[in-house]
Order: C-alpha cells, then sequence, then structure tokens
C-alpha cells in the first residue's frame, strides 16, 4: 500500500510538471507572434537553448504528440465497416500489459477468418466434369479458375505520430506499419504517412500489397525424423514441423504466424 502511493505521488509529479512544461512552450510560442524587446529574445533564446542542450524539448513535444485520444475513436468507426483488422500495437511496447481475456478475444478474430478463408479456398479451383474420363490427359484437362478480389486480414503493428513545430504553427503527421495475411501463404507489409490516421493506413495497405511475398506451405519442407549433430561443444537438434498452430511468445508474431 506505501508502494502503491508512493507510485501514484511519482506519477502526478511527473504529469503536472509535462502540463507545466507544455503550457510554458505554447506561451512561448504566443508570445512570438508578438512585439518583443531585446531582454524577451534573450530569454526566450536562453530557455530554448536549455530545453534542447538537455533534451527536455523534443521529449515534451514527442510525449505530447503521441497522445493522441482521436484514434481510437478513428479505429472504431473503422472497424465498423472493415472487420478484417486487428490493432496489437500495445504489444510494441509490453506483451505482458493486458490480460488474457482481451488476447484470446484477438485470437478468435482472427480464427474466424481464417475459417472463412478455408471454405473460401475450396471452391476456387472449379473442374469441367465433362471432360474428366477414364482417357483424360492432365496436361491437357482444362481449368476453369474463378478471379475473386483475395482477402487480407490487416494487423496494426506499430503507430506514431510526428510533429513539426514551426513559427507558426505545429503540423502534425500519422504513421501507420502494417502486417496483411491471407492465410493462405501470402504475406506483405507497408508503412504509411498522412495527416490523419485514415490517409496513413489507406496508404500503408497500398504500400503492404506492393510488397506481397509468397511463403511456401508444403508440409514436405521439414524433417520426417529429429536429428541430432554434434562437433566439440557445439550440438545441434533439428526437429521435425509440428501440424497446427502452435506458436508462442510474442502476440504480433504469433498473430503474423496464424495469418501466413
Amino acid at each position: 500500500m506505501i508502494v502503491r502511493m508512493h507510485l501514484n505521488t511519482i506519477k502526478m509529479a511527473y504529469a503536472i510538471s509535462n502540463k507545466l512544461a507544455a503550457n510554458k512552450i505554447t506561451k512561448l510560442s504566443s508570445r512570438i507572434k508578438q512585439k518583443q524587446s531585446i531582454e524577451d529574445v534573450h530569454n526566450l533564446q536562453d530557455f530554448l537553448t536549455t530545453q534542447i542542450q538537455e533534451n527536455k524539448l523534443y521529449n515534451t513535444i514527442h510525449r505530447t504528440s503521441k497522445y493522441d485520444d482521436g484514434f481510437d475513436e478513428f479505429l472504431t468507426e473503422y472497424k465498423k465497416k472493415h472487420k478484417n483488422i486487428l490493432d496489437l500495437t500495445r504489444y510494441a511496447t509490453s506483451p505482458l500489459n493486458k490480460t488474457n481475456q482481451i488476447r484470446e478475444e484477438e485470437f478468435r478474430q482472427l480464427q474466424s477468418f481464417l475459417d472463412k478463408r478455408k471454405k473460401a479456398l475450396k471452391n476456387e479451383i472449379i473442374i469441367d466434369n465433362n471432360q474428366v474420363n477414364d482417357e483424360s490427359d492432365p496436361q491437357n484437362d482444362k481449368f476453369v479458375e474463378t478471379q475473386k478480389m483475395d482477402q487480407f486480414f490487416v494487423i496494426l503493428i506499430d503507430r506514431d505520430t510526428n510533429t513539426q513545430v514551426t513559427t507558426l504553427q505545429r503540423i502534425n503527421s500519422f504513421r501507420q506499419v502494417i502486417f496483411i495475411g491471407n492465410g493462405n501463404g501470402v504475406i506483405g507489409y507497408g508503412k504509411g504517412k498522412g495527416k490523419d490516421f485514415e490517409t496513413a493506413l489507406r496508404r500503408a495497405k497500398i504500400d503492404a500489397k506492393r510488397n506481397l511475398v509468397p511463403v511456401s506451405l508444403d508440409l514436405w519442407h521439414t524433417c520426417p525424423i529429429p536429428l541430432t549433430g554434434r562437433f566439440n561443444d557445439a550440438e545441434i537438434e533439428i526437429n521435425p514441423r509440428p501440424l497446427g498452430f502452435n506458436a508462442y511468445g510474442n502476440p504480433q508474431i504469433a498473430s503474423m504466424l496464424m495469418l501466413t
């Protein structure tokens, strides 16, 4: 109980200091537009020089610009229109700061997408039954493949806000890093930047589709039995690839493997 009160006191003091620094920067920026004396200009230059040397000015601006409640509102509205998207940026800092219940809900969302993809993949190749007989030649048989837009699941890996401070205003730009996968061996990643969250996400999706790569899902690309070897003090062990999904560790990496 004593430790908790001590930590809360430190957090309150830290928040108050950040707020005071931000208010001081705002007042200084408004004073730049007004007529100032030579003494005011020197005081302002000394303050900025000290802040830059101690790296306090950048940290204050970075923390203020990165904390934006508008992203959560945007993502909620975006999910209503696009269901195949999952925000995993919370795990970029610490993978242990969320409960198991939230992670289980994320797994259910990914598994629902994969189940739908498996059903769709079964009906993508259509064979002309009239040409299937005892004398059919596999090299000359005609296969009809349906042309459809492939579906990708989007994972938000990380996001950031960049603020450029000028004499007159602050220019904010938003950046997104995403991963996409169709659950059938086609994956990609992309980065996007824009003046708002939606523009950055749209550009990231376009960049991700430009970076698509196929991953071989052949089950034979593994060893049939466990193998071990030794050379002096070094020892290596190779085990067969297990069937099914059994990834653990970082939630972002595990989700990427599920969509591969």
